[in-house]
């Protein structure tokens, strides 16, 4: 059975999703010029996220706020939600940071599809995902 959303009903389930298993972000403090990046903690305090501003190394060109998410917690979101739609999925991320910290990131990264191998004893021998990078069109 195929089940179809669209677009705007996904938005919503995704900000549901965040809301739920992020919560509201508190940054590691307020912007002051010069600084590469603030990192974002969930409601629990965990680091999930920084967002890396403008002439830091890891900023790809035509970029001037860049989020970047944890490993783990794009696996816990695809815990509930698999990236479907990597596009709407990260445009829901960037208008879900912004609504809860001001800052309006114009490009975001995440790696998504996690598989892992296990060896006969049970053990992990190799682990391989995708990355994803968004640049949002002005």
């Amino acid at each position: 059975m195929d089940v179809k959303i669209d677009k705007k009903r996904f938005h919503v389930l995704l900000i549901k999703l965040f809301s739920s298993l992020i919560g509201k972000i508190t940054t590691s403090g307020d912007y002051v010029k010069g600084d590469e990046y603030i990192e974002l903690f969930d409601r629990n305090g965990d680091n999930f996220a920084e967002i890396w501003f403008e002439g830091a190394v890891v900023v790809p060109k035509k970029c001037k706020k860049y989020l970047s998410l944890h490993v783990d917690t794009t696996e816990r979101l695809e815990q509930f939600v698999p990236v479907l739609r990597k596009k709407q999925y990260a445009k829901s991320l960037i208008d879900y940071v912004y609504h809860q910290t001001g800052i309006k990131c114009d490009c975001i990264e995440f790696e998504h599809s996690f598989k892992y191998d296990y060896d006969d004893d049970g053990d992990l021998f190799n682990s391989s995902s995708l990355t994803y990078r968004y640049k949002k069109k002005k």
